[in-house]
């Protein structure tokens, strides 16, 4: 029981996280640092890929919040 709490706790931490450097993201490219078109598709690229990661790490917990309630 214990890991398996354990492991959820992880993961909302790993959702944060991810959270945070998207946001990194975000302030980098409204503060200039793409500077050109291929800097701007690769943060661009990394935000959608960060949030396909959340999109599955969200639904891993939805589906745990289910299994217990």
């Amino acid at each position: 029981w214990w890991r398996k709490r354990s492991l959820m706790n992880i993961i909302s931490n790993l959702v944060g996280r991810i959270n945070e450097k998207r946001q990194e993201i975000a302030d980098g490219m409204v503060n200039g640092n793409c500077v050109n078109f291929e800097s701007y598709q690769r943060l661009v690229g990394q935000s959608i890929g960060l949030q396909q990661a959340l999109d599955i790490l969200n639904n891993l917990l939805e589906e745990e919040r289910k299994d217990v309630e």
